[in-house]
């Protein structure tokens, strides 16, 4: 995992203390070219429509995603900052408990796990998902460049590592692949999380059914 974090970070051009998108390092140039490749993907694939794009008024599109940001962006407030440390609460009394009854509840039952899954879940999709795109940047302890701030969170040491965010997968990783490739070529080929391409090996496999739905 560490090499192919590190590999991500080199394909991009991303030094290891870069920043998510949106306060990113990464020039316009390595974008553009992505969304050129990408675009020229799509235009051969077989059977591809994607004339529906010219209909959309694209200006008036892109005002209506702006004012619903300013709008989203004047509401928040301490209510945000309540809700976050409540739900890293509970994110830590699902790790704390899920140790505890290791020792405790026999080797087969799955409460420990079921525990244990949900604390790391909770930090990653509910607290550094959100941390990392910025939105806690304006609120609370975030807003004065602390602990929250997308521009510090879980980078430039090892104690910021492993007090903000102790996963698998490197922050800044996390930053190029998911804040920039996903969000800015969503359902596209370039697209990291696109499904259709991710699972072609499923699709394409010589397995029953049942089978593949067990591999999933």
């Amino acid at each position: 995992f560490a090499n192919a974090n590190r590999h991500l970070l080199a394909k991009f051009k991303m030094a290891p203390n870069s920043q998510p998108v949106g306060t990113s390092r990464v020039g316009m140039t390595t974008r553009a070219a992505a969304k050129q490749r990408s675009m020229q993907a799509f235009a051969h694939e077989p059977g591809c429509k994607c004339t529906w794009i010219d209909q959309v008024d694209k200006e008036a599109f892109a005002k209506e995603v702006k004012d619903l940001g300013k709008e989203l962006l004047a509401g928040q407030g301490e209510e945000d900052e309540r809700h976050l440390n409540k739900i890293i609460n509970w994110a830590h009394a699902c790790t704390a408990i899920g140790i505890g009854l290791m020792s405790v509840l026999p080797w087969w039952s799955m409460v420990p796990a079921l525990l244990l899954s949900l604390g790391i879940t909770a930090r990653w999709t509910m607290v550094a998902h959100h941390t990392c795109h910025g939105g806690y940047d304006t609120v609370g302890n975030g807003n004065k460049g602390g602990r929250f701030n997308s521009r510090r969170f879980a980078l430039g040491s090892v104690w910021r590592r492993l007090f903000d965010w102790m996963d698998w997968m490197m922050p800044e990783a996390w930053n190029a692949e998911h804040n920039m490739l996903h969000h800015h070529h969503t359902n596209e080929l370039i697209d990291p999380d696109l499904p259709q391409r991710n699972f072609t090996y499923l699709r394409e496999i010589d397995l029953p059914y049942k089978a593949k739905l067990q591999l999933c």
